[in-house]
């Protein structure tokens, strides 16, 4: 409480809610800083811990595990993630057959390579064809013959996830002496 003269007046005057009160000592000035930070640390710690665990462990080519603690995801070893982690993308190594002579009967075309994802689609000039996936290094697709016309070098490659492989080219060849192209996408 305040006093105040006013038209020469004394008038005590309330220091409302906001009154300092009695000054504080160092030490307790000390002590309530600690305090609050305890108390901060014990917030954060919570707020952590339930925002973080338990969460996803995430690798580019084992299955996502659930993890617990840091010491769990720490075991998961390297490379892993809290975040998902893209797939590489597939590598295509080899075409069986990689020519075929135009007005040669249908076949199967054996795309082989190292990455394929169960999603993974054969890509027949850029455009997906209908896919087997045989396993993580084999997928396969029909060839209508009767869509090749052209002696040419067809791009082949693969795409999964969003990501697309390198194209290795499988060739229309001639019974005759036609001039080779190459067809655009």
């Amino acid at each position: 409480m305040r006093l105040s003269i006013k038209d020469r007046a004394i008038t005590a005057i309330s220091a409302g809610p906001f009154a300092a009160g009695d000054p504080m000592t160092e030490a307790e000035y000390q002590a309530s800083l600690m305090a609050l930070d305890a108390e901060r640390a014990a917030l954060e710690q919570a707020y952590t811990v339930s925002q973080t665990y338990p969460r996803w462990g995430y690798h580019a080519t084992e299955p996502a595990h659930l993890v617990y603690s840091d010491v769990e995801a720490l075991a998961l070893g390297a490379g892993w993630s809290p975040v998902p982690v893209p797939l590489p993308p597939p590598v295509v190594t080899a075409l069986e057959p990689d020519t075929a002579v135009l007005g040669a009967p249908d076949f199967v075309l054996h795309v082989r390579g190292t990455g394929f994802a169960p999603e993974a689609v054969i890509l027949w000039n850029g455009s997906p064809e209908p896919t087997t996936v045989v396993s993580d290094t084999e997928l396969t697709t029909g060839v209508n013959m009767a869509t090749a016309i052209v002696a040419v070098a067809i791009p082949v490659s693969v795409t999964q996830g969003g990501v697309t492989s390198n194209a290795r080219d499988f060739m229309f060849t001639a019974p005759t002496g036609t001039t080779k192209g190459r067809v655009t996408a």
